[in-house]
């Protein structure tokens, strides 16, 4: 195969070696970016120390950047959109960690020869996800031009006052995930959405602190809370989630109306 034809398939193979070494993806999956949210924020930390080291910066709208003009979302094998709206957490976190200073001394080991490396398969794509493996010439010369997006501004002392309430423990299910020596990983998760058409306000009493899996599973309607007594509980729709039913705990008060707003809105939407 032509080198200009075999950029795609060493991109995607060798980044999915690495994450399966690391054990944040089983070995042989039929598609590359299977279970995106539970190895975006290492994957995200990788790009950013070869960045680093590359003579890059490492300020956070540098390493934001990089999302968009170097096409990094791409290599992730996710949409641009879902990296942006990741990176956007992940790079507090990789920067209050020290950047390339949270290691000690960086050793070297050898790559994996190309023979050793299992190419992963084509077969399978989710969605609009990965649309973009399909375009024709998609390894050619990108064209790129300056475009502008509207954003919500966010008060981010907030959210990480909460996380830190809460050890960067999911409410959920409990899990603390680590993605540095000393550094753990959580996402603040709106209960009534902030943007159209919901306009959610972003106040704690809006918020709950989940991990990556169960915030994405509470935006899609898969789980939400429900008032049990003076606490309040988890609904899964989810077969045989261990989840449903869970009571919660609570460092935090949280405001009823934004619950029943978010069982309402899927509700609406199903029917």
């Amino acid at each position: 195969m032509a080198a200009k034809d075999n950029v795609r398939s060493k991109c995607r193979t060798n980044y999915r070696h690495i994450f399966e070494l690391c054990r944040y993806l089983p070995s042989k999956l039929s598609i590359v970016n299977s279970g995106a949210e539970q190895w975006i924020a290492s994957a995200l930390f990788l790009a950013w120390d070869r960045h680093i080291l590359g003579g890059g910066g490492g300020d956070k709208s540098s390493l934001l950047e990089l999302i968009e003009t170097d096409e990094l979302y791409k290599l992730l094998g996710v949409s641009q959109s879902y990296a942006l709206s990741r990176a956007d957490l992940v790079a507090d976190l990789y920067v209050s960690a020290g950047r390339l200073n949270r290691f000690g001394k960086i050793g070297k080991s050898a790559a994996p020869k190309d023979s050793e490396i299992d190419p992963p398969s084509t077969d399978a794509t989710d969605g609009d996800e990965l649309y973009w493996l399909e375009q024709d010439k998609s390894d050619g010369v990108v064209e790129r031009r300056r475009a502008e997006r509207s954003e919500q501004v966010r008060d981010r002392k907030k959210s990480t006052k909460l996380k830190r309430l809460y050890d960067n423990s999911c409410q959920f299910c409990g899990t603390r995930l680590q993605v540095a020596d000393a550094g753990f990983y959580s996402e603040a998760a709106h209960i009534k959405g902030l943007g159209e058409p919901h306009n959610g306000p972003d106040v704690k009493s809006n918020m709950l602190v989940l991990c990556p899996n169960h915030h994405i599973q509470f935006d899609r309607g898969i789980l939400g809370l429900e008032k049990a007594g003076s606490d309040y509980q988890i609904w899964s729709k989810a077969d045989r989630d261990r989840l449903h039913g869970k009571k919660i705990e609570l460092k935090h008060s949280l405001e009823e109306e934004y619950i029943r707003y978010h069982s309402d809105w899927f509700e609406s939407i199903k029917n």
